[in-house]
């Protein structure tokens, strides 16, 4: 009997300390009380980021109560803390910014030579090496039609009126949100452009009856037309200079409603799309990294015009036995970001830099089209290999564009043969739209792995996964993976 009470009491005793259950919560500026973000959650067998309003989760497996978990992030002092003390909400103490002490390192740069020395090691310190990565990658789409005008100027159908207008406009979706969460092995380098992926596990979330995009404003427009047509008919259309022919097959709506259903596919249209799903991912990662702020083709110019900018430093601080700086950018001289980068001394790698825009990126206008990439801002992790060189480990980006068209619409409906006067019936409009489009990509390094070259050529992806449709926001779909947390509009995800 005492026998069976000790395992008894050492089960007991085992449950308690082994923690079978996900770390959650968020990280919290112990002076503002606001949430910081971005900051980089690690235990000894796992990693994980906090989104931008401060959550995050993390998945070690096993793990018990006795672990701890170490919280680190620009401008605050490391936390360590043991798991059985954690709480919802974590506090952490901002640096204090003691410059004016005496701090003796060997070489202490001014902000120019410093950044000078940054890009000369651009190569040693961003190497690539035939890997294979688990990549978890959120892709977040938000549009809105800031402004919508549909004039009716002249109709010689009775049904196309301005009532019909009224409720075209009406029915029109203002805003929607669309997101795309992926887990996969990606295998290469983003350099080489002939990378594989195997998807592990996605979901797509997307009301496909309330999208703001160019397809759905097309449909809708089709309807002030559809059944209105005599047979052997076709439209021409007039904008301005420009004329089209339109026959009345390309208008594809046959309700007010404007309701979708997506069609049956069958096995062979499921297998493409799984290709390109995953095709897709790959040529994502290779933008991203083409796009990094030390790369030629990065809109980032802080180094490659880094005469456009103003450069200060605003931290030094000892890590271990390792220097880092903190330095703030802004513009000067048409430059275009503001921000700030950690640079580590020893190898003068820029580990983080954050930035956002000051001015447009571009901007145009064309015959009543106008254009402007106005928003371009984020932040970019970086973590030492075991090669010596950096992993981009976190990424968030969000890039933003309004688009703006104000032209004449006139819709003339035509015989195709017949009389001379071949011209039937006339509808013209004058019409503008504003169209507001932003789209965030967040990514996460979960693991790595070297692999030979015979390995990469050998590995064949078999597209057996694609991506998991839901109607809502579901919070148990990434169980057991320490992915990103996701913000409040993801998680306020329903479709109606």
């Amino acid at each position: 009997m005492r026998f069976r009470t000790g395992i008894c009491i050492f089960l007991v005793l085992l449950i308690q300390n082994v923690y079978a259950q996900e770390v959650k919560g968020v990280i919290v500026d112990k002076t503002t009380k606001k949430s910081i973000p971005f900051a980089t959650v690690s235990s000894f067998n796992a990693y994980s980021i906090a989104n931008e309003q401060g959550q995050f989760r993390l998945s070690p497996q096993p793990f018990n109560t006795n672990d701890s978990i170490l919280f680190q992030v620009m401008g605050y002092i490391d936390l360590k803390l043991p798991i059985k003390k954690l709480v919802d909400s974590i506090y952490m103490i901002p640096n204090p910014i003691e410059l004016d002490e005496v701090i003796l390192v060997n070489n202490q740069y001014n902000p120019e030579e410093l950044i000078e020395k940054v890009k000369a090691s651009f190569e040693k310190n961003y190497a690539y090496n035939l890997e294979k990565k688990r990549i978890f990658l959120r892709e977040s789409t938000y549009d809105s039609i800031e402004d919508f005008q549909m004039n009716l100027l002249k109709s010689t159908y009775s049904e196309i009126n301005e009532k019909l207008i009224d409720e075209l406009k009406a029915s029109m979706p203002t805003k929607s949100n669309y997101f795309v969460e992926t887990l996969f092995d990606f295998y290469g380098t983003p350099q080489e452009g002939k990378n594989k992926v195997e998807v592990i596990k996605g979901s797509v979330l997307r009301d496909e009856n309330n999208t703001v995009d160019s397809d759905i404003i097309e449909r809708k427009m089709g309807l002030l037309l559809q059944k209105k047509t005599s047979l052997g008919s076709y439209f021409k259309l007039k904008s301005g200079i420009f004329s089209a022919k339109l026959e009345t097959d390309d208008f594809t709506l046959e309700t007010k409603t404007d309701s979708v259903k997506p069609p049956l596919k069958t096995e062979l249209q499921l297998q493409k799309e799984r290709k390109s799903y995953a095709r897709n991912r790959a040529q994502i990662i290779e933008r991203i990294s083409s796009e990094l702020f030390y790369n030629e083709d990065s809109f980032i110019d802080v180094f490659e015009k880094s005469q456009r900018y103003e450069f200060e430093i605003v931290d030094l601080k000892l890590r271990g036995e390792e220097y880092i700086y903190t330095l703030s950018f802004t513009p000067k001289r048409n430059g275009t970001f503001k921000g700030k980068m950690m640079i580590n001394a020893a190898d003068a790698a820029v580990e983080m830099i954050n930035y956002e825009n000051t001015s447009n990126l571009k901007s145009f206008s064309l015959f009543g089209f106008k254009f402007k990439d106005y928003l371009a801002h984020g932040t970019q992790v970086f973590r030492k290999n075991s090669y010596g060189s950096y992993d981009l480990v976190f990424l968030q980006e969000s890039r933003g564009n309004l688009a703006s068209i104000k032209r004449p619409l006139k819709l003339i409906e035509k015989r195709k043969t017949g009389s001379w006067n071949r011209k039937q019936n006339e509808v013209s409009f004058e019409f503008h739209i504003r169209l507001s489009n932003v789209e965030t990509k967040e990514y996460m390094l979960m693991d790595k792995s070297p692999i030979s070259r015979v390995d990469y050529e050998n590995f064949k992806p078999i597209y057996k996964v694609t991506k998991t449709r839901l109607d809502a926001f579901d919070p148990h779909f990434w169980d057991g993976y320490s992915i990103l947390e996701p913000n409040d509009l993801l998680r306020e995800f329903k479709i109606q």
